[in-house]
């Protein structure tokens, strides 16, 4: 959480620097005019921070192996729903790549 926070605080105070304030107030009016844009932001943060707090209790509870397991398969299975769900196509070194990380399990 001190990392979020500071991250948070540090950015702002570089917006206010580098006079960019107006730009990401600008930025965050277009996605909230755009209700499609603002729930897929919406439910990747979700998805992301539910990732990442799993991650964190696995650790927490010395579920490390499964833990590395779960970090290892997670790109796998989001390039999979890509290709299933979004129809995304796949060059040959994309193929041959996913399939040896498929086999290094």
């Amino acid at each position: 959480m001190q990392r979020v926070l500071w991250s948070f605080i540090f950015m702002i105070a570089l917006l206010i620097v580098l006079n960019k304030w107006q730009l990401y107030v600008k930025a965050v009016k277009e996605i909230i005019r755009k209700p499609k844009l603002f729930w897929s932001l919406l439910l990747a943060s979700v998805l992301i921070s539910t990732n990442w707090g799993i991650f964190m209790w696995a650790v927490i509870e010395g579920r490390i192996v499964e833990a590395s397991l779960g970090q290892y398969i997670n790109p796998l299975t989001s390039m999979l729903i890509g290709v299933i769900v979004l129809k995304e196509r796949l060059n040959g070194t994309q193929i041959l790549a996913y399939v040896l990380a498929g086999i290094e399990e």
